[in-house]
C-alpha cells in the first residue's frame, strides 16, 4: 500500500498541526516573557546581615534573603547600601538551580533628603509665632501713641484767651474736674496696659526665636551618598528564591583583648580563667544587627596570593646627565627641579602591573557613569526654598523688632533663651569636633554642658532639642567607654601582626549587634581554664621586693594572639600587661605584683685582696650577701636573680667564684638564678664572691649590658 493510501494519514495531519501550533504559541509566550523586564526594589532590611567576617582592617559582610521572581527577566534593585563598600569584592549567589544571574551593576547614588513634613510643621509654628509677635507689637505701638497723646495734654489759664488756638490742644479749666478725672483714668489704664504687654512681647519673642531656630534646621536638605546594587535575573518560572550577597568594606576590624582571673588554691597552686575577647571597630556606615561574627587573622589581600618574583632591569646613563639631574638642572643647563624628579621617578621606581593597563581603576573606585544623582521631587525643593525664604525674612523681622522695642521688660526671658540656644549650638559643634578628634575627656565635658543647657530651657521648648540631647548622651556614653578603655586601646595589636603568618579563625558564641559608631565594642569569644604554678621572683640588685608570679601554659589548639590583658588576682585588679603571641603548649607568666610579706636585703662589699710593688697586678674581691625572710604563714618558692661581672678582654680576669649556696643556673653572660623553697617564717642568708684581677696599668670600667636575662 502506498503512503498516499494510508488510512491513518487523514487523522495524523490535523493532530500534528494542532501540536505544532501549540508549540509555536507557547514558544511565542516564552519569548515574550523573556523580553519583558519586571522591576522591583527590595529594602536592605529584606536582605539582613547574617554574618560578618572581621579582618584587621576591613570586614566581609554576608547578607541573605528571599525574593519573589516572576517568569522571565527580573531586575532587582537593592538600594541604601553603604557607600564605602568595595565594588570589586561584590558577589551574588542565587541559591537555586534554574534562575540565572545575567547582569550585576553597582551605582553610587547621591541624593538629598528633605524632611518635608517636619519642615511644614516648623514653618507653620514660625508663622504663628510671627503673627503673635506682630499683633502684640501693633498693640504696643498703639499704646505708645496713646501715651504720647495723653502726656501732651495741657490746661488753659483763666486769663488766657480761649479763642486762641494752640497746638497741642488744651483743656478749658471750666471743665477741669471732669477732664482731669478722665485724663487720670486714661493715663493709668494706658500705663497698666503697657506694663502688661511688655512681658507678653518678651514671651512672644522667646516663642518666635525658638520657632525660628527650629525652622532654620530645614533650610536645606541632608546630603547622602550610598550605593545601589542592580541584578538582572532570568527565571523560567515564578518562584521564591534565596539570594546571597557579600562584599568587603573598610573602616572595620578587630583586636584581641584578655581578662585573666587568677584565684589562689594553696601556697604554690592557683587556678586561672582567661576570657578571650575582641574589641570590634565598625565605622562602615551600616549597623550589624543580630549577626554572627567571625574573627580572622589573615590579610584578605595577601593570604591567598603566592608571592611573585619580579625581574630586576638595569641600564646605564650618562654621568654628566646624571650629575646635572642631581644638581637639579635640565640638559640645557637650566635649573629645573621637575625634570630631575620626573626622570628619577621614571628610572628608579619599579614597574607595576597596573602601569601596563591604560586607565585601570583602583578597587573600590566608581566610574563617573555609575554615579547617579537622584531626582528630588519638585514639591520638596519648593518646600525647601519656601522655608529658606521664610526664615530669612523672619530673621530680619526679629532684628527690626528688637531695635524698635528696647525696653528691658521685653528682653529678659527672650535674651536668656537666646543665650541658652546659642550656647547649646556651640556646645554641639564643639562636642562633635572633640569626639571625632578622639579627645574624649573634652567631648564628655561638652556633652555635659549640652545637657545642662537643655535643662535650663523652659520645658515647653525642650522637645525641639531632644535630638541634640540624645546625641550628647550617646557621645558621652561612647567617650566614657573609650576613656575607660584607654589603657587597653593604647596597647592593641592588629591580629595579622601576631598570627605569625597563619590564618586563625574565632567565632562569637552568640549573635551580636554592632552599631556603626566611633567606639570599640567588646565581644566575648571563649573562656580558657588552666592550672597555675605560683612562685616569687626577686632581683635584689634592682629592688628589695619580691614579686608574685603565676606560670601556666596555653592548653588550646589556637594561639593567644598578642594583645593587652587585664589581670585580677583573688578579685583584686593588679594592672594591665601586654601579652605576646603564645602558641599551643607554650608557657607564659602573669606578674601579680609585690608581696610585702617577703623581705629581701642585699649587701655588697669589696676590698683589695692582693697588692705589691713586685706583683704588677691588682686583685679586688667583691662579695654579695643576700638575706631573705619569709613572713608569710605558708611556704614559698623563690626565684632570685643575681649576676657576676664578665670580662670583655684578656686584660681583666674574673675568677675564684665562690658561693655558700649552689646556683640553679649560670649562663655565659654572668646571669645567676637561685631557686629556693622557703618555709613559713624562715630566714635564709648566703654569700657569693669573686675576684677581679687586672694589671695595675689599667683601670676597671664597668658598663651595663642587657642580654635578656634569665
Amino acid at each position: 500500500m502506498t503512503p498516499n493510501h494510508n488510512p491513518m494519514g487523514r487523522f495524523l495531519r490535523p493532530r500534528s498541526f494542532i501540536v505544532i501550533t501549540g508549540l509555536l504559541f507557547f514558544s511565542m509566550l516564552r519569548l515574550a516573557a523573556e523580553e519583558t523586564l519586571i522591576d522591583q526594589e527590595i529594602s536592605p532590611d529584606k536582605l539582613p546581615v547574617e554574618s560578618v567576617t572581621l579582618y584587621g582592617n576591613m570586614a566581609e559582610v554576608l547578607r541573605t534573603g528571599s525574593v519573589d521572581l516572576h517568569t522571565g527577566k527580573n531586575r532587582i534593585s537593592i538600594p541604601d547600601l553603604p557607600q564605602k563598600l568595595l565594588d570589586a569584592t561584590v558577589t551574588v549567589t542565587i541559591d537555586a538551580k534554574d534562575p540565572e544571574l545575567r547582569k550585576l551593576e553597582i551605582m553610587e547614588v547621591h541624593k538629598k533628603i528633605y524632611q518635608s513634613e517636619e519642615a511644614k510643621k516648623a514653618e507653620a509654628d514660625l508663622k504663628n509665632a510671627e503673627a503673635e509677635l506682630n499683633n502684640l507689637t501693633l498693640e504696643f505701638r498703639s499704646l505708645v501713641e496713646e501715651s504720647r497723646f495723653l502726656e501732651q495734654l495741657q490746661f488753659l489759664d483763666k486769663d488766657q484767651d480761649s479763642t486762641e488756638k494752640k497746638n497741642p490742644p488744651r483743656l478749658d479749666l471750666e471743665y477741669w474736674k471732669a477732664s482731669l478725672s478722665f485724663f487720670h483714668r486714661s493715663y493709668q489704664k494706658n500705663q497698666a496696659d503697657l506694663n502688661a504687654i511688655l512681658p507678653k512681647i518678651d514671651t512672644a519673642r522667646e516663642n518666635f526665636y525658638i520657632a525660628l531656630t527650629v525652622a532654620e534646621r530645614y533650610k536645606s536638605g541632608i546630603q547622602t551618598q550610598n550605593k545601589t546594587i542592580s541584578l538582572e535575573i532570568f527565571s523560567p518560572a515564578a518562584s521564591q528564591t534565596r539570594i546571597i550577597l557579600s562584599y568587603r568594606i573598610p573602616d572595620a576590624g578587630w583586636f584581641p583583648v584578655y581578662l585573666a582571673k587568677i584565684n589562689s588554691l594553696s601556697g604554690t597552686k592557683a587556678h586561672s580563667e582567661i576570657e578571650y575577647s575582641a574589641f570590634v571597630k565598625n565605622e562602615t556606615g551600616e549597623d550589624w544587627t543580630n549577626a554572627r561574627l567571625n574573627f580572622s587573622t589573615s590579610d584578605p589581600y595577601e593570604s591567598v596570593n603566592f608571592p611573585q618574583l619580579t625581574s630586576r632591569m638595569i641600564k646605564y646613563r650618562d654621568r654628566e646627565r646624571s650629575s646635572m639631574k642631581k644638581a637639579g638642572r635640565s640638559p640645557r643647563g637650566e635649573y629645573d627641579k621637575s625634570v630631575a624628579m620626573k626622570e628619577d621617578m621614571a628610572e628608579e621606581m619599579p614597574a607595576t602591573p597596573a602601569e601596563a593597563t591604560s586607565g585601570a581603576e583602583d578597587e573600590g573606585d566608581i566610574p563617573v557613569d555609575n554615579i547617579v544623582r537622584q531626582n528630588v521631587p519638585q514639591s520638596a525643593i519648593q518646600q525647601q526654598n519656601q522655608i529658606a525664604s521664610r526664615t530669612n525674612e523672619s530673621r530680619r523681622m526679629y532684628s527690626k523688632n528688637m531695635s524698635e522695642i528696647q525696653d528691658e521688660r521685653a528682653r529678659s526671658k527672650s535674651r536668656k533663651s537666646e543665650e541658652n540656644v546659642s550656647r547649646l549650638r556651640t556646645s554641639v559643634s564643639n562636642m562633635n569636633y572633640y569626639y571625632n578628634a578622639a579627645r574624649y575627656q573634652e567631648a564628655m565635658q561638652t556633652s555635659d554642658e549640652i545637657i545642662e543647657t537643655y535643662n535650663n530651657l523652659p520645658p515647653s521648648y525642650q522637645k525641639h532639642f531632644a535630638r541634640d540631647v540624645a546625641q550628647a548622651r550617646q557621645v558621652r556614653e561612647n567617650s566614657l567607654r573609650m576613656s575607660q578603655n584607654q589603657d587597653l586601646t593604647s596597647r592593641l595589636v592588629l591580629p595579622q601582626e601576631s598570627s605569625r603568618g597563619f590564618d586563625y579563625r574565632f567565632v562569637s558564641p552568640v549573635k551580636e549587634t554592632i552599631p556603626s559608631q566611633k567606639v570599640f565594642y567588646k565581644v566575648f569569644l571563649k573562656k580558657i581554664p588552666s592550672d597555675v604554678s605560683l612562685f616569687h621572683e626577686s632581683v635584689p640588685y634592682r629592688s628589695s621586693f619580691a614579686f608574685l608570679t603565676g606560670e601556666t601554659s596555653n592548653p588550646q589548639k589556637l594561639p593567644f594572639l598578642a594583645g593587652p590583658a587585664q589581670i585580677f588576682y583573688d578579685n583584686t585588679f593588679m594592672g594591665i600587661v601586654s601579652m605576646g603571641t603564645i602558641s599551643q603548649g607554650e608557657t607564659y607568666r602573669f606578674h601579680l605584683g609585690v608581696d610585702p610579706n617577703v623581705k629581701i636585703k642585699r649587701v655588697f662589699s669589696h676590698y683589695r685582696k692582693e697588692s705589691g710593688i713586685f706583683s704588677g697586678s691588682y686583685t679586688k674581691q667583691e662579695k654579695v650577701k643576700i638575706m631573705v625572710h619569709n613572713q608569710k604563714g605558708q611556704s614559698i618558692d623563690l626565684r632570685l636573680y643575681e649576676r657576676i661581672p664578665v670580662s670583655e678582654n684578656d686584660k681583666v680576669e674574673v675568677k675564684n667564684v665562690n658561693t655558700s649556696r649552689s646556683f640553679y643556673s649560670k649562663d655565659k653572660n654572668g646571669m645567676l638564678q637561685y631557686r629556693l623553697s622557703i618555709s613559713k617564717n624562715q630566714k635564709l642568708e648566703w654569700e657569693f664572691s669573686w675576684d677581679v684581677e687586672h694589671s695595675k696599668d689599667y683601670e676597671i670600667i664597668s658598663r651595663e649590658a642587657y642580654y635578656g636575662g634569665l
